[in-house]
């Protein structure tokens, strides 16, 4: 085999022993792996490793699929592995040779029907050359449509698993919502985003039919939606879980997402980021257990309250809170006061702490309004709106995370 390589002689790959022999047989060389390919439906792991790549590394080799499932996913194998590895990689399919080829048939059977070397030397000459841009989807092979469930975990398998662990989902179906992690935190997306990514998972896709005759997948909004019902039922989180949480139910003190981690506030723990921690605000900036004490920001506080300590500690704990993306204890925070009294100045470092994607800024009438920012006008009764400013932050305001029937306010008096 090696002496073929070097002598720059194409190298035909096979499924197996058999097919090997007749191509020897006829002066093709020829190679294949041990025990011939896996069976995708058995949820089989390939049986074409790297390593038999490596083995071929600078040969042109033209690599000839069986006319099942096994056999066009074998092919995919080899394809893909040996890209960048053989100097040249082509494909024959003799299904479009052969328009009679029975599920299963293989080079064997087409050579015992009489066709000559000859005619093989033409049908590789015509071969066409997988490109590494184009391999992954052309050689794509999925369930049928009939079947989304199984489309679905093909997918999953594919683009939703961080580090290939089944547990670390990076997609979600939660409250009727679809999610994403982004690496730091979880943002909420929309339907037509997921269904744009399954439309780009089965465009170039085929699968077999009864017949066992491949078939293109050819998506339509019918198959994707049937597609994206199923693939919710595999990704879906319990309307349980409130944000943030543990998805897996560990048990840690506040977090706060930093560029860098997840930071337990409460040991000081830096934790690496992971899907499994279910939060959608994360600060941009990293923990940094030396960075000195901002004295400039302390100083200002002493200057705005400086007989009032409990109000800066106020303060403190009102930026902890939203710093931690919670909003179970369901509170709103109102500063009131004169014009430059530090307001903007609060609002800005508290912004520049969650990021400003984190930040809304509803007026005060919009609060009064049917829309999402309304509150209940019990909450304001005896207190003017015109004399306070009001800053919500927040990732993802809700009404029912703003007030509930026992309205509870922090307020803090700048002078």
């Amino acid at each position: 085999m090696r002496s073929a390589i070097e002598q720059g002689r194409p190298i035909a790959l096979g499924e197996g022993e058999k097919d090997v022999n007749s191509l020897w047989a006829i002066g093709i060389a020829a190679t294949c792996n041990a025990h011939g390919a896996h069976d995708p439906t058995k949820k089989q792991k390939p049986k074409w490793k790297a390593i038999h790549s490596e083995q071929l590394r600078g040969a042109d080799i033209i690599v000839l699929n069986d006319n099942d499932m096994a056999g066009y996913e074998h092919t995919d194998v080899i394809c893909r592995l040996s890209l960048g590895i053989a100097k040249r990689v082509r494909r024959l399919d003799l299904k479009p040779h052969w328009p009679d080829m029975p599920k299963g048939a293989d080079i064997s059977d087409w050579l015992a029907l009489g066709h000559t070397r000859e005619e093989l030397d033409a049908l590789i000459e015509q071969a066409p050359v997988v490109e590494t841009e184009r391999a992954p989807e052309s050689l794509q092979i999925l369930p049928p449509p009939s079947a989304p469930v199984l489309v679905a975990r093909h997918f999953v398998e594919a683009h939703c698993l961080h580090n290939g662990k089944a547990g670390g989902l990076v997609l979600r179906y939660w409250c009727g919502s679809w999610w994403m992690w982004e690496t730091t935190h979880w943002v909420e997306a929309q339907p037509h985003d997921v269904r744009s990514l399954l439309y780009k998972f089965t465009a170039d896709a085929i699968y077999f039919d009864n017949k066992g005759n491949p078939t293109p997948w050819s998506p339509n909004r019918y198959k994707i939606s049937d597609l994206l019902e199923a693939l919710s039922s595999l990704v879906i989180l319990s309307d349980d879980f409130e944000q943030p949480c543990w998805i897996d139910g560990r048990q840690t003190g506040p977090i706060v997402a930093t560029s860098n981690g997840l930071l337990d506030v409460a040991s000081l723990q830096l934790y690496p980021h992971t899907p499994l921690y279910f939060g959608q605000v994360s600060v941009p900036f990293p923990y940094d257990p030396g960075a000195p004490a901002p004295t400039k920001w302390l100083d200002f506080l002493n200057a705005l309250w400086p007989d009032e300590p409990n109000a800066i500690d106020v303060l403190g704990e009102w930026f902890g809170y939203v710093i931690s993306g919670r909003l179970d204890l369901q509170k709103i925070f109102v500063m009131v006061g004169p014009t430059r009294g530090g307001r903007g100045v609060i609002a800005r470092i508290l912004t520049a702490l969650i990021g400003k994607r984190n930040v809304c800024g509803p007026t005060l009438s919009s609060l009064g309004s049917t829309n999402e920012f309304a509150l209940c006008s019990p909450c304001w009764e005896n207190r003017s709106p015109s004399s306070a400013t009001l800053a919500l932050a927040a990732a993802r305001i809700q009404p029912q995370a703003l007030w509930s029937n026992a309205c509870f306010q922090s307020v803090a008096r700048t002078r």
